[in-house]
């Protein structure tokens, strides 16, 4: 998001659920400055088949000095379904 204050230090980490079972939390983390304002951060999460995505969960630890966050928009995409 490119709102006053949408960027955070925190650690951010996401949990994938499908219809075959779930990925649970994982940081995103890469060699990058994330989750900083205005930016387009992607992340490569490994694991199990989940089958068809039913909802994700996305959190963080409230850590650092600037934890709060403003997130615009979650894209996933699997390569067994090829869907995004």
């Amino acid at each position: 998001s490119d709102i006053k204050g949408a960027g955070t230090d925190a650690n951010v980490s996401i949990e994938l659920h499908g219809d075959k079972g779930f990925i649970g939390a994982t940081k995103l983390d890469n060699n990058a400055n994330n989750f900083e304002r205005g930016r387009k951060d992607e992340f490569e999460v490994l694991g199990t088949d989940i089958g068809e995505m039913t909802h994700v969960v996305i959190g963080h630890d409230n850590a650092g000095l600037g934890p709060a966050w403003h997130l615009s928009q979650v894209e996933v995409f699997s390569p067994v379904t090829q869907k995004t």
